[in-house]
């Protein structure tokens, strides 16, 4: 006996995307206000590193996404409609209001690899072991240009340097994946899927690296995706 699929209901039959591929289930994500919101985040111990994340804009005038505390405090930032890295290199432009993928290398002062969206560009200025890495805002110092929009699935994987074809499967064609999926493992991973009111972004990395959200109003910065 043949049974038809609306026999079965409620049940939902998976839809796929082109390649067969089920897209990845984002959940939640922390919505950034733009005055004083940052995430305390983890400190590097390498010269080499991955980082990808995802974040939606809704500001792109001179809003830091990601910084770090050092003297030269390198800082991935958005500014008039584009992407710059450490404030004067413009590298491809952003798409304001909708979800943009970011990953970028870190590679022991040899020519740093930035992509987004799937798209590679080169650039020199570099993470480096003994960094604070603060998303959203300059971590330790005075408040200005933070971010404003919401970021999500925040990953850094220390000693590895992020292949084409993984990236490629990261983004998804915007779909996006699991990082630990994609690269196996990794040292610090924010999925931001928490819930009012919690104050913490739990680590999915397994390594307890959890992070502190500061001066948000937690009854409302977790949002969908």
């Amino acid at each position: 006996m043949i049974i038809s699929p609306s026999a079965i209901s409620p049940y939902k039959i998976p839809t796929f995307q082109s390649g067969g591929e089920v897209p990845f289930s984002f959940g939640n994500a922390l919505e950034f206000d733009g005055v004083n919101d940052y995430v305390s985040s983890y400190t590097l111990t390498s010269n080499v590193s991955t980082m990808s994340f995802w974040f939606y804009a809704t500001n792109g005038a001179n809003r830091r996404m990601v910084s770090a505390t050092n003297a030269s405090n390198p800082t991935l930032r958005l500014n008039g409609g584009g992407v710059v890295f450490y404030i004067t290199t413009l590298f491809a432009s952003v798409n304001l209001n909708q979800w943009n993928h970011l990953v970028f290398v870190s590679n022991n002062g040899g020519a740093a690899k930035a992509y987004l969206n799937g798209t590679p560009t080169t650039h020199t200025v570099f993470f480096q072991s003994g960094n604070v890495i603060g998303i959203g805002a300059k971590t330790g110092l005075a408040f200005g240009n933070n971010f404003e929009g919401k970021q999500d699935e925040f990953a850094i994987k220390e000693n590895y340097i992020i292949s084409d074809a993984e990236v490629a499967e990261l983004y998804n064609s915007g779909n996006g994946n699991n990082f630990n999926t994609v690269v196996g493992s990794s040292d610090v991973y924010y999925q931001f899927n928490q819930t009012s009111p919690d104050s913490t972004a739990t680590d999915s990395s397994g390594n307890g690296n959890t992070g502190t959200l500061n001066n948000f109003d937690t009854s409302i910065c977790w949002v969908a995706h």
